[in-house]
């Protein structure tokens, strides 16, 4: 097994281990032990930037690495972790597996409702001549019409296009979808994917079982999505043998 991600020029933004379990006040006081234990790999703490209606317990504090490339986010309902320097799939769920399940066993839910691997992709697309955003040329599956066709076509909002659909698979079942959305960056225009696999209620004692299903799940969905010739274009550097997946 190689290292290094699957696809090097993926321009992925982050990508995250999820947990969710009912909400817990008893996590609070957990918090605190946790952050004391990892402080030697994870010594900054972010506060979270609440936004007018948000629920204060549910939004999470975040534990980050000197150098902003990990992060553990802790909330009443959540332990999740985070890579903005991804390494690839084998290294990433050895160290985000135990991050987790050492968190969770502090936090003490009494279930897992949802198990999470999500990835965030930011690329910028130029307009065609016509003002249409190519999108069908790199994601043909992702209804490229919404974004090139009719009154939104090359439009400077943001337009928001989601789907999921159930899996069932080795004894788990879950979800796996996207989320896509253009934003206005002055002379460019960015399209944000987000795309996920998740394992619905998963045990506790499951969590590593669980994670590799939701990444085979994620990752198979962002390879039926994508372009031939765009799966060619984030292949490019990638070195020889066989590389982690995805």
């Amino acid at each position: 097994m190689g290292s290094g991600p699957k696809y090097p020029n993926q321009q992925l933004r982050s990508v995250s281990l999820e947990t969710y379990f009912p909400g817990e006040l008893r996590s609070l006081s957990a918090f605190g032990a946790i952050q004391e234990a990892l402080r030697g790999s994870l010594p900054n703490l972010f506060v979270p930037n609440l936004q007018l209606g948000e629920a204060v317990a549910l939004r999470p504090f975040q534990l980050r690495d000197a150098e902003q490339t990990k992060s553990l986010a802790l909330a009443v309902n959540q332990a999740t972790f985070v890579s903005f320097a991804y390494p690839g799939y084998e290294a990433f769920a050895a160290e985000a597996v135990p991050a987790v399940a050492y968190a969770l066993s502090e936090l003490k839910p009494g279930k897992l409702n949802r198990v999470v691997y999500r990835y965030e992709n930011e690329l910028g697309i130029a307009r065609e001549a016509q003002g249409a955003l190519g999108v069908g040329r790199i994601f043909p599956e992702i209804l490229p019409k919404v974004f090139s066709e009719g009154d939104l076509a090359g439009s400077a909002i943001a337009i928001n296009s989601a789907t999921e659909h159930a899996w069932q698979a080795d004894g788990l079942m879950g979800a796996r979808g996207f989320h896509a959305r253009t934003e206005d960056v002055g002379n460019s225009l960015i399209f944000k994917i987000t795309v996920f696999g998740a394992v619905e209620g998963c045990a506790i004692a499951d969590l590593e079982r669980a994670t590799a299903m939701a990444h085979k799940v994620g990752i198979g969905l962002f390879e039926a999505l994508i372009s031939p010739a765009f799966r060619e274009f984030i292949s490019a550097n990638k070195q020889g043998g066989d590389a982690d997946a995805g």
